[in-house]
């Protein structure tokens, strides 16, 4: 699960010591597939309530490197990403897949 994209960002930070995580992750028990050609994720969504949880975590990490907090995109939509079409490659996945239409599987 990425939480934010640094190099996406074009900043670089310094090491530090984060928040331990949330234990547990809720997630809609629906399976998505976004295609974009190039590019294909098939991915979880968290519930609503993990939506708010995940995103106060992101921001109290965000300020702990130093980042703004408009770092954070305020319509993320916090997802466990199954597979993608990169056998790995993080950049053969779909990196914002609640941007594109999806199917359920």
């Amino acid at each position: 699960m990425t939480l934010v994209r640094l190099d996406d960002l074009g900043v670089t930070v310094s090491p530090t010591d984060l928040p331990a995580p949330p234990q547990d992750i809720a997630l809609v028990p629906q399976t998505y597939l976004v295609d974009t050609g190039p590019k294909r994720s098939c991915y979880l969504v968290a519930t609503p309530d993990m939506q708010a949880t995940l995103r106060e975590y992101t921001l109290r990490c965000a300020e702990m490197l130093g980042l703004a907090p408009s770092a954070v995109d305020p319509n993320r939509v916090y997802h466990v990403t199954v597979s993608n079409a990169g056998e790995g490659e993080v950049r053969a996945s779909v990196g914002s897949p609640w941007e594109y239409p999806a199917q359920t599987l």
